[in-house]
């Protein structure tokens, strides 16, 4: 901040170079926070434990067993309409994502928040015909 008032009190005075001095010390400022930012990121996170490919490979256990179980996640058939689907997910607090399954059970797809969204947005710009 001094630089930046030193430039304008330079850019007042007639000195050319004062702007020099403005756009620096804004440079300065607008750099420093983004530091102080993620100074505060790396303090936060300091204690938490990352893992890493050999940490994993010496948890023992399967896939199965790390999966979330299905039973927790909504869940639709590939017929549903949508906004039946949407009140199913919506009735789970906290779940984002609407699986798929198809009538023997097996995935089909998973329909995320931005699915939904890039579907709505194609909707309202007038392009119906699916991808």
């Amino acid at each position: 901040m001094p630089l930046v008032t030193v430039g304008w009190i330079c850019l007042l005075c007639g000195a050319p170079g004062g702007l020099w001095l403005v756009f620096v010390g804004f440079f300065n400022m607008v750099v420093a926070g983004a530091e102080r930012r993620r100074a505060a990121l790396h303090t936060a996170v300091r204690g938490c434990w990352w893992p890493t490919v050999r940490r994993l490979a010496a948890v023992p256990g399967d896939v199965a067993r790390a999966a979330t179980p299905l039973s927790q996640y909504a869940v639709a058939a590939p017929g549903d309409l949508l906004n039946e689907a949407l009140d199913r997910l919506s009735l789970r607090t906290g779940m984002y994502i609407l699986v798929l399954v198809a009538d023997a059970g097996h995935l089909v797809g998973i329909v995320s928040a931005k699915d939904i969204a890039r579907l709505m947005q194609r909707h309202t710009l007038g392009g119906n015909a699916p991808n």
